[in-house]
């Protein structure tokens, strides 16, 4: 997945065990640079917005990925 084409869009995620996650890509973070090897999103939500809570979502736990609105 090209996963940094994501960033600054709203974006709707389905894991692979089939819970879904919605919300707006703040930044794309390269396997190369981090301890796991894995690219990741860091994604903040509705739910959360300026509370300081961020997911970041590892490409080997998406099913699926798509921009939405």
């Amino acid at each position: 997945m090209k996963l940094w084409e994501y960033v600054g869009k709203k974006v709707r995620i389905v894991y692979k065990d089939g819970d879904v996650l919605e919300g707006f890509v703040r930044d794309y973070c390269d396997g190369e640079d981090s301890e796991d090897g894995i690219d990741s999103l860091i994604i903040t939500n509705q739910e959360t917005k300026g509370q300081g809570y961020v997911f970041g979502v590892l490409e080997t736990e998406i099913k699926s990925i798509e921009a939405i609105g």
